[in-house]
């Protein structure tokens, strides 16, 4: 990554650009004294040096009939980087002066991943001139506007002797070739690469546009701008409402800010119940995630759980996304106060339907919230590493709600952590290759498979087996003709190698939402729940769950819970302040409350 980063086309090019590189990059082997390329070939191939030495000879200019002298490369160096911006012959003979291990990358391969490099050049300065252009009614934009804004950018072109020739209102980035703009005043302005004209169009009144060359432009028109950064907006505001009515973070600090009903899951170190916060008249119910504090250090997961709770802290308010109330500690217990997602979880719906699966369009639904759940979390770097049918819980209007962030991290490039759930495991976390977003983005298409097919699509006659047969991607459809429906298709672009994978090419989590499966989702309606859902769940009244989603019956136990030596609790001191004694647990029946709670597939990472 280092040494990419020295490389003077890829200047300005943010992580994400270097992550898919480094990911993408293939390892070959040269022994000594081997010709790479001489001078005179097409170029097609980018070169960084992992081990070895290179030597560099025949070097001329030839426009200048300059000679030099031979140079020697070595680990960490790089050659051959024009060729992933040009067809331009290679300037020099490359040949090894010892056995090499070189890093290569075609300029077939980097357009498939990234796109043509030209193309990424210009988004650099477009995305730098976007950061200092002034919005209506906004100081600044954030990056996931400026992001969203890029995408949306046309290339339009113009022949020389053009005038008045632009489609409309809006912003001009100009690529390539010159452009006069006179003004009614009488005031004319040129305009050359890397220039932007038309952001201030509504105070220039009438003006005159003549391209004085052949000429190349990013176009924003502004209707699509105002639209987009209004529909970020919107999200952003129905999120903040969608938790307006919960408790402020820190109105709930302890176990007597609580009453404590019937257990709804647990997981592998700790449990989760359903409980109310004892002043709420309105008897609304929160999901109380307990986790034991000796069990976290026996199962050496302490860092888990501090990470899960720092991450949830960080991430801005989403529809579908399920957010942090409150968190507290004693010195038995860490506590996370959720949202209660009243309908039960993805897993349970689809035992529940005939065959274990859904009709399509339901699965079309389910896998858009998903997504759109994912792309918020990926424009912070956070990968959730656990996407299945038990994490994705059904709220009281239909609609899907990623939980449990036990295995979510901040992975600004890539991490080589072996975590998740076997079936849902892409193969470059078993095969230890380092992994991003991408995982999450394998885990949607095993659960499009599922929802789809009534299974997961990776069987084996156990574990072994199972893992086998992903790094193999050696999965099949029950009908060859599901492969050439829309939904085969994504699925079949989804599990496919990272670097070919939907999602993780040029065009981003843009490559899903456009793919012909959610060809009929309008995704800003989505967001907004504006769409009705195929289903809701049968809840009744303000303060009731789906009783068919909740039936475990099982009651708190405060002894399953053990005090720890005082000088452990230096391990939890990130957590949060101390709150008070858990001997004054206050339990309460769900007889008493009338709740009706049964069954919940919560899982705790």
């Amino acid at each position: 990554d280092k040494t990419l980063r020295e490389v003077s086309i890829f200047g300005g090019m943010d992580d994400e650009f270097f992550q898919k590189l480094c990911l993408s990059m293939e390892v070959k082997t040269f022994a000594r004294n081997t010709i790479i390329f001489k001078k005179g070939e097409v170029g097609d191939t980018f070169y960084v040096i992992r081990n070895g030495r290179i030597k560099v000879s025949d070097i001329k200019e030839s426009n200048l009939g300059t000679a030099y002298d031979d140079l020697e490369l070595s680990d960490g160096d790089f050659f051959g980087e024009r060729a992933l911006l040009t067809g331009d012959v290679r300037a020099a003979t490359i040949s090894t002066l010892s056995d090499c291990i070189l890093l290569c990358l075609s300029r077939d391969e980097f357009e498939t991943l990234l796109g043509p490099m030209q193309e990424q050049l210009y988004k650099v300065e477009e995305r730098r001139m976007l950061s200092n252009i002034p919005m209506t009614n906004s100081n600044s934009l954030s990056q996931k506007d400026i992001d969203l804004l890029l995408s949306n950018i046309q290339k339009v072109t113009y022949k020389a002797g053009d005038s008045n020739a632009c489609p409309g209102r809006g912003i001009y980035f100009v690529r390539e070739g010159k452009v006069s703009l006179s003004k009614s005043s009488g005031q004319k302005q040129i305009y050359t690469k890397g220039d932007v004209f038309g952001k201030d169009t509504r105070r220039e009144g009438n003006h005159t546009l003549e391209f004085l060359e052949d000429t190349t432009c990013g176009y924003l028109p502004s209707h699509v701008m105002q639209r987009k950064l209004q529909s970020s907006m919107r999200v952003f505001n129905l999120s903040s409402r969608s938790i307006s009515t919960r408790p402020e973070k820190g109105d709930i600090k302890s176990f007597e800010d609580l009453k404590i009903g019937n257990k709804l899951g647990e997981g592998s170190f700790g449990e989760v119940f359903l409980v109310r916060k004892r002043t709420d008249e309105m008897r609304e119910h929160y999901a109380l995630k307990l986790f034991g504090k000796k069990m976290v250090i026996q199962k050496r997961a302490v860092k888990i759980v501090l990470s899960e709770k720092k991450i949830m802290e960080s991430i801005e308010p989403h529809p579908f996304i399920l957010p942090l109330v409150g968190a507290f500690q004693n010195q038995r217990c860490l506590c996370m106060v959720f949202n209660l997602i009243k309908g039960g979880d993805l897993f349970h719906l689809l035992n529940k339907s005939p065959n274990m699966r859904v009709p399509l369009s339901d699965m079309r639904f389910y896998a858009a919230c998903v997504l759109e759940g994912l792309s918020h979390l990926h424009s912070k770097n956070i990968v959730h590493r656990d996407v299945k049918a038990e994490n994705v819980m059904i709220d009281q209007d239909g609609y899907c709600i990623l939980i449990d962030f036990g295995f979510a991290k901040v992975i600004p490039f890539k991490s080589l952590t072996l975590c998740g759930t076997p079936d849902y495991l892409a193969p470059e976390i078993i095969q230890h290759q380092g992994h991003n977003k991408g995982v999450d983005y394998w885990a949607l298409g095993v659960l499009m498979y599922e929802c789809w097919m009534g299974k997961t699509p990776f069987d084996g006659a156990d574990q072994k087996g199972l893992l086998t047969n992903i790094c193999k991607i050696n999965y099949s459809f029950p009908h060859p003709k599901c492969k050439e429906m829309s939904a085969g298709d994504c699925i079949s672009q989804l599990l496919v190698r990272q670097n070919q994978r939907l999602g993780c090419r040029a065009g981003a989590v843009a490559d899903i939402r456009n793919h012909g499966f959610f060809g009929s989702i309008n995704w800003s309606d989505l967001v907004q729940k504006r769409i009705t859902p195929p289903r809701s769940p049968k809840i009744k009244g303000s303060d009731a769950v789906d009783p068919s989603a909740f039936d475990t019956g099982v009651k708190f136990n405060e002894k399953k819970y053990q005090q720890i030596p005082p000088k452990y609790d230096v391990m939890f001191s990130e957590f949060s302040e101390y709150g008070r004694s858990l001997s004054l647990y206050n339990n309460y029946s769900d007889e008493e409350e009338d709740v009706g709670v049964h069954d919940c597939m919560c899982t705790i990472a």
